[in-house]
């Protein structure tokens, strides 16, 4: 047997060669790889974003959540080059899963609408500071409720969101305690000289009144924003018979410089200072030129239209 040597220069020729081949081809597959990767994810990316405008993370938030985690690790393993069967069979799994959260959110939907729906109302009271404790419980007993539903127990959801709206009434009570009925309180101390033993009376006993009530209402359901709006009316008229006539009938018509401010409406009437005698924190819609309007905040006195200050320029819808 003989065996022969293959000659070196040979060998480095078919090195080289493979060089020149590498060097062509890479970039070209470089530049395929966006091409590749919309074909393989862009169609399971757009599912992905039906489901988020459809909610679906909140009514299937298990299945949601283990469906982009499957579609992550598929887009890494790409990245990182793996075997392109592997990259499919977790793009495969992602697929499933939000599959299965489409048809589970469908489920749950009626059951926790309106449990979802309450709780974006809640949060833009910010109710937070003033009651954490109930705000964090209610967060709880939220989060109970969709797992219970993504897993069958309706009945368990459904308690689980009667829980959850029991501290947004209790959030809401807390609030109006500790804010409205105090501030209220406090005015009444600032106007005891001005009024008269009688009046000063009448007045507290009608705000004790109030405060019996929310401790009363603490057992009993009610909806939330229907209540705090009329428990607001009931303490605004303990206080309104005694604000000067300035704050109970605000102008509609303010001037500043040359200008003629038209108030299209109060977005927020703050409230009067009764030791300063003056009307602190509004703010509105004004009209100062056909079409365009401009949004105001007074932080002095409105009689001193000076010290309005712009806060959000906007145009009219039809312009």
């Amino acid at each position: 047997m003989s065996i022969r040597k293959q000659p070196v220069f040979s060998l480095f020729g078919e090195l080289l060669a493979l060089f020149f081949i590498l060097a062509i081809v890479a970039p070209s597959l470089r530049a395929q790889e966006p091409q590749v990767e919309r074909a393989l994810f862009q169609k399971l990316k757009q599912r992905f974003e039906k489901a988020r405008q459809q909610e679906v993370p909140l009514y299937a938030p298990q299945n949601y959540t283990a469906a982009r985690e499957s579609f992550t690790a598929a887009k890494d393993a790409f990245r990182k080059g793996a075997k392109l069967s592997r990259i499919r069979e977790q793009l495969q799994e992602a697929n499933n899963r939000l599959d299965q959260a489409f048809r589970i959110a469908e489920k749950t939907r009626p059951v926790l609408h309106d449990l979802v729906e309450s709780r974006k109302k809640i949060a833009a009271l910010n109710y937070s500071r003033v009651a954490p404790q109930e705000m964090a419980k209610s967060e709880r007993y939220f989060r109970s409720a969709l797992l219970k539903a993504e897993k069958g127990d309706i009945a368990g959801a459904k308690a689980a969101a009667e829980n959850a709206n029991q501290q947004y009434r209790l959030a809401t009570i807390k609030w109006l305690q500790e804010t409205v009925v105090k501030k209220s309180e406090r005015d009444l101390q600032q106007l005891a000289k001005g009024l008269s033993p009688r009046q000063r009376e009448k007045s507290l006993n009608d705000l004790r009144s109030v405060g019996n009530i929310l401790e009363l209402d603490k057992k009993r359901p009610f909806d939330v924003l229907q209540y705090r709006q009329k428990m607001l009316d009931k303490i605004k008229g303990v206080l309104q018979p005694l604000y000067p006539p300035f704050y109970r009938d605000l102008p509609d018509t303010l001037l500043l410089g040359e200008f003629t401010l038209i108030l299209e409406n109060y977005t927020d009437r703050g409230y009067w200072n009764f030791s300063k005698k003056q009307a602190v924190g509004l703010s509105g819609v004004a009209r100062w030129l056909p079409n365009q309007t401009f949004r105001l905040a007074w932080m002095k006195p409105v009689c001193s239209v000076q010290k309005l200050r712009p806060v959000t320029p906007s145009r009219s819808p039809w312009q």
